[in-house]
């Protein structure tokens, strides 16, 4: 279990880690070979199904949507086949990464989908504050699958941050449009992430609500501010405001900005909603550039630990 964001790990991981431990020991002892004529390592050879890959400028959205059915694609040979097992948890990875936001990722998780076999299989889940890795070698196609299920269901269902801020932008929007229907389903996903989103779900008036989120950036910078209008003056004042900026508490910006696709349904526990909200990780600190980039694209940005 690994850190992320330049957090720390805390009691909470420590017992995660135990859970995880005793839970895989248990599954070993429990392990029986399937007996069933068709079943376990020793079923004939099956081709791996034929992907497209992602494009090279997937939104985390799209990367996250594209493994999800990747993964609902092998989990039914997975379970024919123990050998598919590890195509299949690279698919899961991927999903994982791209709903903590990442992108940097595809090369592993690609060649991981294409590595039939069923000794080796890797098992990914991201914490809002720590990657979680369980790797099982072994020889039995069988038990690395079983093993891999039990270390996927103790460590899971996993908040991501693609879902926090995409609900953290419907949140905002639907307060100063006083939607509720649209604000109480996107309050039910943030208050998984914090007492702090759960104890505002009750407040009735719509600028209560926003004024307890989280600010977006565009509401710390001066209105009708250009970076670079008057390159004699505005340089040194956008160099101060940007300061300003990258020094809020935080690990990182985040843009939300509309996508096109299909119109999404109402916002489920732990969903993000697919076809409207589109974050993406801008990275520890902004740029004059990248700051005017977003503010050109409506886009929300926000500064956050998740």
């Amino acid at each position: 279990m690994t850190p992320v964001r330049g957090g720390q790990l805390g009691d909470g991981h420590e017992r995660l880690a135990r859970k995880l431990v005793h839970r895989l020991m248990d599954a070993s002892a429990e392990f029986v070979p399937a007996q069933v004529e068709g079943q376990g390592a020793g079923v004939t050879d099956r081709m791996l199904p034929e992907f497209d890959k992602p494009r090279a400028d997937s939104s985390p959205v799209e990367l996250r949507e594209f493994f999800r059915g990747v993964a609902q694609r092998l989990a039914g040979l997975a379970q024919r086949d123990p050998r598919m097992a590890g195509p299949l948890y690279a698919a899961r990875a991927g999903e994982e990464y791209a709903g903590d936001l990442r992108t940097d990722f595809l090369g592993g998780v690609l060649a991981g989908m294409r590595e039939v076999g069923g000794r080796r299989v890797v098992v990914k889940r991201m914490l809002p504050d720590a990657e979680v890795t369980c790797t099982i070698e072994t020889e039995d196609a069988e038990l690395a699958r079983a093993l891999a299920g039990a270390a996927w269901e103790v460590t899971g269902p996993q908040r991501h941050a693609i879902d926090f801020y995409a609900a953290l932008a419907a949140a905002k929007r639907a307060c100063r449009t006083a939607d509720r229907a649209a604000l109480e389903p996107a309050l039910r996903v943030l208050a998984q992430f914090g007492p702090e989103f759960a104890a505002v779900s009750s407040a009735g008036d719509f600028e209560v609500v926003e004024a307890w989120l989280p600010r977006e950036v565009s509401e710390l910078v001066p209105a009708g501010w250009v970076a670079g209008v008057d390159p004699e003056f505005d340089a040194a004042f956008d160099a101060r405001l940007l300061d300003g900026l990258n020094a809020l508490p935080g690990a990182r910006f985040v843009a939300v900005s509309e996508r096109g696709g299909e119109q999404a349904g109402e916002l489920s526990p732990g969903q993000v909603s697919p076809g409207e909200l589109s974050p993406v990780d801008l990275g520890a600190a902004l740029t004059a550039e990248t700051l005017r980039a977003v503010s050109a694209q409506g886009a929300q940005t926000f500064r956050g630990w998740i």
